[in-house]
């Protein structure tokens, strides 16, 4: 549930290796998704995420479209600095309103 995701949180973010987390049908809701959105903002070595089987609110729903986004810029960055670069982009775009997050 949320609670899990904010206990390995600070793993994620420093992690280098771990490429694919799977987290299927674990109860994670819009808190979780929140943190797994700040946390895949600075991680650049996910590449893939599983997050089906779990409810999102509107505000949930918004956050995993920018967890997906977020991986798909670390499979496809030629560097970390790279990757990180793009996500600052994205959430800027995203706050001022000229992306859509949906």
């Amino acid at each position: 549930g949320d609670g899990g995701v904010s206990m390995f949180a600070d793993a994620l973010r420093v992690n280098t290796s771990l490429e694919v987390l799977r987290l299927n049908n674990n109860r994670i809701g819009d808190k979780g998704v929140r943190v797994l959105a700040d946390v895949l903002g600075v991680n650049t070595s996910i590449t893939g995420l599983g997050l089906w089987g779990h409810s999102f609110g509107d505000e949930g729903k918004v956050l995993h479209w920018r967890v997906r986004k977020f991986t798909e810029i670390n499979k496809g960055a030629a560097s970390p600095q790279v990757a990180f670069g793009q996500k600052v982009k994205l959430i800027a775009e995203s706050k001022h309103g000229t992306i859509e997050d949906a």
